[in-house]
């Protein structure tokens, strides 16, 4: 590829908590499929925790309800085919949550891996993290963040 040429972008994967703030990454994500003509997938990890059981040494807690976020999905994927973007979505189980994006991304063949921030500085971010960032240095396909309006 000579240099200042972009690769051709096929399949963008954006990552959501369904959140404000995720819900301006995946209108942004679905406004640059749609220009590009290219695939979205709407990605979602919920958080894994393995702690200790009371009969069979430790059991899954899920940080929220699968049926409940697969079905908040959906009804996100058909607003967008709505609008004429082909989306899909892909749900997964995980901790950290940062890598479960990225295997979901790797797993989709991602081209560009879409994530929003909250945009939180000094020791807000020190505390809570930034899965964004995480994100950035995890993948191995570009990922473009979005803030917040916030």
């Amino acid at each position: 590829m000579k240099a200042g040429m972009l690769p051709a972008l096929r399949h963008i994967v954006v990552a959501t908590d369904l959140t404000d703030t995720s819900c301006n990454a995946v209108a942004y994500a679905a406004a640059l499929a749609a220009r590009l003509s290219v695939h979205l997938t709407v990605a979602h990890a919920i958080e894994l925790r393995v702690l200790p059981g009371e009969e069979h040494g430790f059991e899954e807690v899920l940080s929220e309800s699968e049926a409940s976020v697969r079905e908040q999905l959906d009804r996100q994927a058909t607003e967008l085919r709505e609008r004429g973007v082909t989306v899909s979505v892909a749900l997964d189980r995980g901790w950290p949550l940062g890598p479960t994006v990225v295997g979901i991304a790797e797993r989709a063949g991602a081209d560009l891996l879409v994530v929003g921030t909250h945009g939180r500085a000094g020791l807000a971010r020190l505390v809570l993290g930034s899965v964004a960032e995480r994100l950035v240095r995890l993948s191995s396909c570009p990922v473009l963040v979005v803030r917040s309006r916030a």
